[in-house]
């Protein structure tokens, strides 16, 4: 992930913030050998967008690596005060390089609820990273603003699956 970091932060041109997900999460923490791909998700002004598209498919065709865009708002509505949860890792040449809010990837994981997710949700709390009392309340806040079409299950589905990872 390091390679991968040093070599975007010398080939993008252009100020971006880019929030690391899932297995990137894990690779940078070194906390999993593999990943199967980079889910990034990054903020870039839309006038310098064509030059860190460019640039990140360049770095990912070079390192022979996945990257997508993806992150836990592609599954649930973000709870409020993520960016301020989210962790900075370090400046890569124009490129500040973030870990995604615990929580709202916790969330995510839940929603989409592969065992492999579980277990990583799992994970962040059993490694104190994220309060189970916290997740629980940041998931009732975001109730009123659930979108079944985008989370792709119903409210009362996704509840579910909070109630029964804290439950365990």
């Amino acid at each position: 992930m390091e390679r991968f970091l040093v070599e975007l932060g010398r080939t993008v041109r252009v100020p971006v913030r880019l929030d690391l997900h899932d297995g990137a999460i894990s690779l940078w923490r070194r906390a999993r050998e593999l990943t199967v791909d980079i889910d990034d998700d990054a903020e870039v002004s839309a006038s310098d967008a064509g030059a860190w598209e460019q640039a990140l498919r360049a770095v990912a065709h070079k390192l022979d690596v996945n990257v997508k865009p993806a992150g836990p708002a592609d599954f649930i509505p973000l709870p409020d005060g993520w960016q301020a949860r989210s962790r900075f890792v370090g400046q890569y040449g124009p490129v500040s390089v973030y870990t995604f809010d615990p929580y709202s990837t916790a969330l995510a994981k839940i929603a989409r609820g592969s065992r492999t997710d579980i277990e990583d949700v799992r994970q962040l709390v059993n490694g104190g990273e994220i309060e189970p009392g916290r997740l629980r309340a940041m998931a009732d806040a975001i109730m009123p603003r659930w979108n079944e079409r985008v989370a792709r299950q119903s409210a009362t589905t996704f509840r579910a699956k909070v109630d029964a990872v804290l439950s365990d």
